[in-house]
């Protein structure tokens, strides 16, 4: 394994780029995964897609290509942090990952100026989240009411509460929990409100949960306000859907197949890649991911890590991490849109942009080949 690093005595930077290139642009099918980086590496890694045939999986692949599927199937409604915490007058909070993204964009924050005096105090219902004793609703919150809920099954109870607010005939989902009683209260406020927004996690609810969440909004729209806000997928995955939609028209997973991408969540799985044997070589672009993921294998695999990470792979090699090594663009959940990162601690560890360009220019030099 070469490894390149300040602390690790391993081949030069040279050698090890001259390494990885070589696996990569020798391979039938190379394997583009992880894209847990800044724009620029993102931007990169798509460029070396161009040049090697590679295939291309975000980490965030499988929530992508949830969301989606199920926008293609029957579209979305959403909003931004902003607007939700300037006009909703009732909250539905589903689930703790939802509640988690709701506090960290400040929905439940006091505006200084608020755009629309015509609101009144805020309601909350918060829904499989348990009774949420450490999180500060806010002065403006007039009320938090709960549904109990497992949060691991929350498909079946939206399915009923969208069912209730349509005034469909409904039976308790199994186990009792909600009550009958409990969810027709909550579908009675839910249909009061003059704007009200829905929290929901679309990694945690899957394609069917994902349209179930859209399904009700939509129904509420036919009477009144109402839309969604959700968190952004793991890992920078919202910067790499939306490099993806500019550069080649694909948000999600993707190959290059004689020079055109197509998109295909199946066909470009990583994890189904590697375990058919159809990619040969892997390069993991992940200096913002906590590990590599398990189905990655040892063998013909490339992986740019952040300094002193561990990592199982013919050629690691150790970069910096946006944000905190060098500048770097990311997507922020409380902007709602991508912003440029100053290093909080900067240092000459190697962007991953510049690794990955490295690699491309060994590889289209025919030094790899």
């Amino acid at each position: 394994m070469a490894v390149i690093s300040e602390a690790a005595v391993g081949w030069p930077a040279s050698e090890a780029e001259t390494r990885a290139a070589a696996l990569i642009g020798r391979a039938r099918l190379p394997l583009i995964a992880g894209l847990a980086a800044d724009l620029d590496a993102i931007r990169a890694a798509f460029a070396l897609a161009d040049l090697t045939g590679a295939a291309v999986d975000p980490a965030a692949g499988d929530a992508l290509a949830a969301e989606m599927r199920a926008f293609a199937d029957s579209g979305q409604m959403n909003t931004t942090p902003a607007e939700a915490r300037h006009r909703a007058d009732l909250v539905v909070v589903a689930g703790p990952a939802a509640l988690a993204h709701a506090v960290a964009v400040g929905l439940f924050e006091a505006a200084a100026s608020p755009l629309y005096p015509w609101r009144t105090q805020r309601k909350v219902l918060l829904i499989g989240c348990g009774d949420a004793p450490a999180v500060d609703f806010g002065p403006t919150t007039a009320a938090v009411s709960h549904l109990d809920a497992d949060p691991a099954h929350l498909r079946p109870v939206l399915a009923a509460l969208r069912a209730a607010a349509a005034g469909h005939g409904l039976t308790a989902p199994a186990g009792n929990r909600p009550t009958l009683a409990a969810i027709t209260a909550a579908a009675a406020e839910i249909k009061a409100a003059a704007f009200g927004v829905l929290v929901y996690d679309p990694a945690g609810l899957g394609a069917l949960g994902i349209e179930l969440a859209q399904g009700l909004v939509k129904d509420m729209n036919v009477a009144t306000r109402f839309t969604a806000l959700t968190p952004p997928p793991a890992l920078n995955g919202k910067a790499a859907a939306l490099a993806g939609l500019w550069t080649v028209g694909l948000p999600g997973r993707f190959g290059m197949v004689r020079g055109v991408p197509k998109g295909d969540d199946w066909r470009f799985d990583g994890r189904r890649l590697v375990a058919s044997g159809e990619a040969d070589a892997v390069l993991w672009v992940g200096p913002l991911a906590p590990g590599l993921p398990d189905w990655l294998p040892a063998a013909g695999t490339v992986a740019l890590v952040p300094p002193g990470q561990a990592a199982a792979a013919d050629v690691v090699i150790e970069v910096g991490v946006p944000g905190i090594d060098h500048g770097g663009t990311l997507y922020q959940a409380r902007r709602d849109g991508l912003s440029y990162l100053e290093p909080a601690a900067p240092s000459a560890r190697p962007r991953a942009a510049a690794v990955i360009g490295r690699l491309a220019e060994i590889i289209q030099g025919g030094a790899a080949c």
